[in-house]
């Protein structure tokens, strides 16, 4: 596969011309401070539980579409604890 190189002289700066230098403190800008005074709750709420279609476990695996969806459920349970 070939790659084409941008029409934009921005773009072609910051990809195909890259000047070998080695990183150094002064070359990085500087970090920005952040308000410090930022509260998150300490749990979230679960979302609504909502039952999932038979035709889109279907689209998804075919195999299942006569399968129970209890014993699918089932089975994704024991593998989300793996």
């Amino acid at each position: 596969m070939y790659q084409v190189r941008p029409a934009h002289p921005i773009q072609t700066k910051a990809i195909w011309d890259y000047e070998e230098t080695t990183p150094t403190m002064a070359s990085f800008p500087p970090q920005q401070s952040y308000p410090s005074n930022v509260q998150l709750p300490r749990k979230l709420q679960r979302p609504p539980y909502a039952e999932v279609p038979r035709q889109n476990v279907s689209a998804v695996a075919p195999e299942l579409s006569e399968v129970p969806m209890d014993y699918v459920r089932r089975g994704l349970k024991v593998q989300a604890n793996q």
